[in-house]
């Protein structure tokens, strides 16, 4: 495990790490301490600067003293002198604007909002949420943590490793997670969300945050990265079939209204995550489908999160990349979550976007 520098004030210690060949997996012994010692013994006690603190989360975050000083200075109603002590309040208002929403209170538990922020509160703080730091290019494997994980390098994989705990992913690319188990939630910034590869990876949840320093209006309330090696049910559900039904479960008409051809299934035949994207696959069968309806020589899928998900106001955006030929409609559209009107069209649509 590489550990993390926080401040020029700190002498960190480094796990040990045996010498590896190109390719070999590097081993690394934990240190129980993130830092044992410091240039001067009575410093630990210290007060910080704005500057140190920026200085901390920028080394913290894999990102530039300059973006956390302009995010500092951002949330201020005047113009801050670095060199000023901070205190504990402003510094949870800083890292309000920085971390993940779900993870303010678990890194902020330790702050005392009139206290100056000493180099102690700092240790405190980072060592009793994060466990294991990577800050370092390499393949780490076999890594059993009871605790939070914190990647903020590019080129770090993960193999065959269990996190107790959840795992943050702030900057980097090629960041691999192979037969790596996360029981708690995955947090990745939304700049590296297509840097992240999972391979055969059991992630409880994936959530995307931005650590940037540019204010919005806007908050992130349900997203899907696509990074889990499977497609997560609780946020997805499908239409199966031809036929639009009735609420007794009778048809109403052929080809969802539309004249298609092809049946939906739910199989990961036609629908599936690879690299960090979900695939819809339009196919032509060896056999037929059949139901009670008829007879369909083409399979696709399609995928609704009513039940699951749905929001009256906002922003929806996805990213795709569309299928060239004929027969093909992809599609990416809003239904009502309750059919107030009557069974589709009556009650309405909102298309996003339809190629055909």
């Amino acid at each position: 495990m590489a550990v993390l520098i926080v401040l020029g004030s700190f002498s960190p210690v480094h796990a040990e790490k045996s010498s590896a060949k190109k390719d070999e997996v590097k081993e690394y012994k934990y240190e129980s301490e993130w830092f044992a010692g410091l240039k001067e013994r009575e410093s630990r006690e210290s007060s910080m600067s704005y500057q140190e603190y920026a200085t901390f989360l920028a080394n913290l975050f894999g990102i530039k003293s300059e973006e956390v000083i302009q995010t500092i200075q951002q949330l201020s109603e005047q113009q801050i002198n670095m060199k000023k002590v901070i205190k504990q309040k402003e510094a949870k208002k800083i890292n309000d604007r920085l971390f993940p929403s779900q993870l303010e209170n678990e890194f902020n538990k330790q702050l005392d909002a009139d206290n100056p922020m000493k180099r102690s509160d700092v240790l405190l703080m980072a060592s009793s949420f994060i466990t294991a730091y990577y800050d370092e290019e390499g393949k780490y494997e076999g890594e059993k943590i009871q605790g939070n994980a914190w990647i903020n390098h590019s080129g770090v994989t993960l193999s065959q490793s269990t996190i107790d705990g959840d795992l943050v992913i702030t900057s980097g690319t090629d960041i691999v997670l192979e037969e790596v188990t996360v029981t708690g939630t995955v947090y990745i910034d939304h700049s590296i969300q297509n840097d992240v590869l999972t391979i055969d990876s059991n992630l409880n949840d994936v959530r995307v945050f931005d650590a940037s320093n540019e204010s919005s209006d806007w908050s992130l309330v349900w997203s899907d990265e696509f990074i889990s090696n499977q497609i997560d049910r609780t946020k997805w559900d499908y239409d199966i079939g031809n036929w639009i039904v009735d609420e007794n479960g009778d048809g109403v008409a052929p080809g969802w209204g539309n004249n298609e051809l092809e049946y939906y299934t739910d199989s990961n035949d036609n629908s599936y995550t690879e690299d960090g994207k979900l695939v819809i696959k339009a196919q032509k069968e060896e056999e037929p489908i059949t139901d009670e309806y008829g007879s369909y020589d083409y399979t696709s899928a399609k995928l609704k999160t009513k039940g699951l998900f749905s929001k009256k106001y906002g922003k929806f955006e996805a990213k795709m990349k569309l299928p060239e030929g004929q027969g093909y409609w992809p599609a990416f559209w809003m239904m009502p979550e309750d059919e107030v009107y009557g069974a589709w069209p009556v009650s309405g649509e909102i298309d996003i976007m339809e190629a055909a």
